[in-house]
Formats: C-alpha cells, structure tokens, sequence
C-alpha cells in the first residue's frame, strides 16, 4: 500500500468546512510559522534609533538605558530594574549577587531552556533538578518538595514556562522555612501577572528576556528586576565587571562578567513598549482559540493555567495522550508545513547536566519530554494558524 499522502487526506477531509478557504494555500502560508519572528517593523523604531545614532551618545551607562529601565518597570507595575545583555545573564547576576559557593546547590526544573541551569553554572552553584506539575508544567510546592531536604540548598528558580507562573506566593513560603532565595525565569511570561501581597511583591526577583523570539523581541537583551530599591543597587555592581563609583572613581569590588545592554537594544525596547500590549492581547486570543480546538480532540489538552495567574503565552502548548500520538501530530505538521514541534529536552537529559543531581525521580518531565508539544503563535496572520493547527488536529484523530 502506498504511503498515505497527509496532505491530501486534510484538503480532502476540509472540503464543505469553514477551514476550506485557506487550505489550498496552507503550505506557502504556513510552512516558516515557527520560524518568524513576533517583531513587526514600525517607523517609530526607525525614527527611536535614528534618533540615539545622530545624539552619538552608545554608552551603556548613559540616559538611554536608564530610562528604558525606568520605562520597563513602570509597564511592569512593579519594582527596580538592572538592563542586561541576556535573559541569562539577568539570571546569572541574580544569583552572582546571592555570592554562591562552589557546592551550594540552585533548585531548577528540569523542563526549562538549559540557560536556566547555565546560569546557575556560570555563578559558582551546582542545578539540582526537580520536577513539574503535569497540567500547568511549573513547578509547585509539591515538586520543589524533595529539594528542601538538601542542606547545600541555596536558591530556587520557579520558571515561568510558556507564559504560565508558577506560584510565587506557595513557593515563597517553602523558601523562607530554609532561608534561601527564590528567584523567578520570567523570560517566557512578558505581560502575565500574579495575584500577590504587598509582602510578596516587594520581595520578588525576576528576570525577563528580550530575544528575538520573546514577547518584547529586542534581537537581544534582558531585565533583572527587583521588589526594593536596596536589593537592585547591591546587585548592580554584578553586571559590569563588579564596579562601584567610590568618590568619582571605578572601584572593582569582587568578581563579575560584562553584562551590559548596549543602547541601541534599549533605545528599541522604548519603542517597542508601546506595542506590545497589543501583541499580547493577539497572543491570548490565539491562544484561547487554540485551546477550545485542542480540547475538542479525545486525549489531547492544552497547558493549564495556575490559579492565580493571568496568563500571557509565549508559545502555544499542548499534550499528546501518548508518545505514539506526539510522533503522529508531528509527522502530520511536517508534512502540512505547520510549525509544530518539540521544544525543550529536559535539561538532565544534556551531556552537560548528567552528571547534575535530581532532587529526585522526575516521571511527569519524562512524560512530557514525549508528549509536550508547542507551536510558536503567529501574530502576523493569526486566522490562518489558526486554520492549519485545525487541519492537522483534524487528521490526527482520523
């Protein structure tokens, strides 16, 4: 029997539907789905580059990068801001700032971007891995349950995976029963929010990503921000070569890396600020629609959101009721040119991180690890995502 031709099955099985209009031309429109960029050009950001190039003032330290911090946190609604090269290196100066020792331990999900537990390396500390709730994919108190035991423990990173938070407010409780720093990836969470208290909110310590991929997509660059104003000065002197101003003079004061964002990519961000709220609101509408359609098909379901989070995806992300189901959604979206893909090998699955302890069994990030799907959401042309994601839903439970 000659191989079946996905193709044809879904134009054939979407003639008389809704979907019909766009599947002719479902290849040509969708097939680089996952590799567009969310940024969109806009003269404005011609007009806010132009205009630092002509001032000729590039200097990392100068007016430009403060006040796009300055611009960030007052969006964010919240704290004090440390502009950074990276979403990595705003993680690494948290936790260079925290002055790990070689064997202190960072409690880390496994399912996460390895720069999360790159980060961990690159400030002397040790990742030890623990696992994920299976619906919302973050961790939980329940998860960050076994790495308590560990007496080297010094920090926790609750990834905000997809857009999805994890409960800071649980986790923080957990935190300050051993006296150790919880720091939040919100690389992927741009925009969603927390129901916190004012305690909660004036200890938080988050970084964000600028990557070209990211909600806010700079090319690159990144946010470390801070609840108080105390906590973001002591840290600053970590993101450039440990330097304090002593009476006019440049003092290095301990060790550190170079993580400066340069002026152009703040100069950028100001500009794109003014957008991105508009770009989010496409996100949630996408990803709502995307969500019914997956809840449709038997066995499949979407990424839950934690209860106290207002969630602002970065991805689209959704679970397979098998591996076997997983390899067939991903066959049927090469074949249809859609996008869909895996994403994240669980980070002790690396060569790099083998060797790295688990605070013990990880079974739902081995799961995931097969079954976790995700698609990069078009904010171009949503309605034809929308349409081919159908389409390949459609076959796959054929």
């Amino acid at each position: 029997m000659a191989p079946m031709n996905l193709k044809n099955l879904a134009l054939n099985s979407l003639r008389g539907s809704s979907a019909s209009r766009s599947a002719v031309r479902l290849r040509s429109e969708t097939a680089e789905i996952s590799l567009r960029s969310p940024y969109r050009w806009h003269s404005d950001d011609s007009v806010a580059l132009d205009r630092l190039l002509q001032a000729g003032d590039l200097d990392s330290y100068g007016p430009t990068v403060r006040a796009w911090e300055s611009d960030f946190t007052t969006w964010l609604g919240w704290g004090h801001a440390i502009a950074t090269s990276s979403g990595t290196s705003a993680l690494t100066v948290a936790l260079l700032a925290l002055g790990l020792a070689p064997g202190d331990l960072v409690a880390v999900p496994s399912l996460t971007f390895c720069a999360t537990a790159q980060a961990v390396r690159c400030a002397g500390g040790t990742p030890l891995f623990v696992d994920v709730d299976p619906e919302t994919l973050v961790m939980t108190a329940a998860t960050l349950g076994p790495a308590l035991r560990f007496a080297r423990l010094r920090a926790v990173i609750a990834v905000h995976l997809f857009g999805n938070m994890a409960d800071v407010a649980s986790l923080r409780v957990l935190c300050d029963k051993r006296a150790v720093l919880l720091v939040e990836d919100a690389a992927q969470s741009l925009g969603s929010t927390l129901v916190l208290g004012t305690a909660d909110q004036a200890r938080r310590v988050a970084a964000f990503s600028f990557n070209s991929g990211k909600q806010l997509p700079l090319g690159e660059g990144g946010m470390l921000v801070y609840g108080d104003a105390v906590s973001r000065d002591n840290a600053r002197p970590k993101r450039h070569c440990g330097l304090k101003e002593v009476r006019g003079d440049w003092i290095a004061t301990s060790e550190a890396g170079n993580y400066l964002m340069s002026a152009l990519a703040a100069a950028l961000g100001r500009s794109l600020l003014h957008r991105v709220n508009d770009w989010n609101a496409t996100r949630c509408a996408l990803k709502h629609r995307l969500d019914t359609l997956v809840r449709s098909t038997t066995g499949f379901r979407p990424q839950e959101t934690t209860r106290s989070c207002t969630q602002v995806p970065h991805r689209w992300a959704f679970v397979c009721p098998s591996a076997r189901h997983a390899c067939r959604v991903l066959r049927i979206s090469s074949e249809l040119g859609v996008g869909i893909r895996r994403l994240y090998r669980p980070v002790h699955h690396h060569p790099a991180f083998r060797h790295a302890p688990c605070a013990a069994p990880l079974p739902n990030t081995d799961m995931l690890a097969a079954c976790l799907l995700c698609l990069e959401l078009d904010l171009k042309e949503p309605d034809v995502q929308f349409d081919a994601v159908e389409q390949v839903m459609r076959v796959a439970k054929t």
